[in-house]
């Protein structure tokens, strides 16, 4: 499923969340997961962004490594929004794998 067939990557983060959340409840699968993490640390949910992350990596441990990737070049990109969901994933990755 790409959402973005669906909602323009030009919308807003609210808009691409509405999409996403419908996503999880019917196709909860890693990119799903992972991609509701860094919209809510677009829309500035970090606390939320970060739970959504930690649930995904448990849930996904064999993809977690692919998405500390994405979210560090997310970072590197727009720090203000994507830093500590980045620093987060990085832990993660440390305790699970």
């Amino acid at each position: 499923i790409s959402p973005q067939l669906f909602v323009p990557h030009s919308a807003s983060a609210q808009e691409k969340l509405v999409l996403n959340t419908r996503l999880l409840h019917h196709a909860p699968l890693a990119d799903t997961e992972f991609r509701q993490a860094a919209l809510l640390a677009e829309a500035g949910e970090m606390d939320a962004a970060t739970r959504r992350l930690t649930i995904a990596a448990y849930a996904y441990p064999a993809q977690l490594e692919m998405y500390v990737q994405r979210f560090a070049i997310l970072a590197q990109n727009e720090p203000e929004k994507y830093a500590k969901l980045a620093q987060t994933a990085q832990e993660l990755m440390l305790v699970i794998l």
